[in-house]
């Protein structure tokens, strides 16, 4: 609970949903804006203060943010972690192992690190840069095929495998990787709330197709 963190540094989180609600989006850049946030603790009276924890997710998946503009991007930072550790070196137990045996050259490292920090102030390196465009690009990329693309229409509907050439087309022309289409259809539930993918068995139009959202007429790959 965001009321836990207060008069915390840090607030810690495994994992994170792929795709978020509006909802928790809208109160993570509150949360993270600079501004008073309304705390509630249980049966006590609720209370205005500025957040005093920095929120670090640990996940293999990066959400995927609704929000184009720079409102999120330029808050946050992300840090990879692409080495990874062969069997043969890995070691069991390894945090224990640190925590009882090691902390005093932690707490050395640490404190040299914060030396370097006061001196310098915060550098971001040209990794967590690129990685943070690249995950911009990706994550927009979604986002912009379906608004750019495609509108709702309840009348309408689309075949789903024509719908999957043009992202295919769509992605190969931006230089971007495709999503597969469990990541792509949260996203566009999220840009059209009301489409649905049913299985059509009329005449020669067997196949599924996806229903309330038809290509815009200015597309690219609109066909008269």
């Amino acid at each position: 609970m965001v009321t836990q963190t207060y008069g915390k540094m840090l607030n810690i989180t495994d994992e994170s949903e792929t795709t978020l609600e509006e909802s928790i989006e809208s109160n993570l850049k509150h949360y993270t804006g600079g501004t008073m946030y309304s705390f509630k603790k249980m049966y006590k009276p609720p209370f205005s203060a500025y957040p005093t924890a920095k929120i670090m997710i640990v996940t293999n998946h990066l959400p995927a943010f609704k929000d184009t503009s720079d409102g999120v991007w330029r808050r946050l930072l992300i840090v990879p972690f692409d080495y990874a550790v062969p069997k043969n070196r890995q070691v069991k137990g390894l945090a224990s192992k640190i925590i009882t045996t090691e902390m005093p050259g932690v707490l050395a490292w640490a404190l040299k690190g914060a030396r370097k920090l006061e001196k310098y102030g915060f550098i971001v390196p040209d990794k967590c840069t690129k990685k943070i465009a690249e995950y911009r690009r990706e994550a927009i990329a979604e986002m912009t095929f379906l608004e750019e693309n495609f509108e709702v229409d309840d009348d309408e509907r689309i075949g789903c495998s024509a719908f999957r050439k043009d992202y295919e087309d769509w992605c190969k022309e931006q230089g971007v990787k495709p999503k597969g289409m469990r990541k792509l259809s949260k996203t566009m539930k999220k840009v059209f709330p009301l489409y649905s993918r049913r299985r059509s068995r009329e005449g020669a139009d067997l196949g599924y197709f996806y229903y309330g959202i038809k290509i815009q007429r200015q597309s690219i790959y609109y066909k008269a």
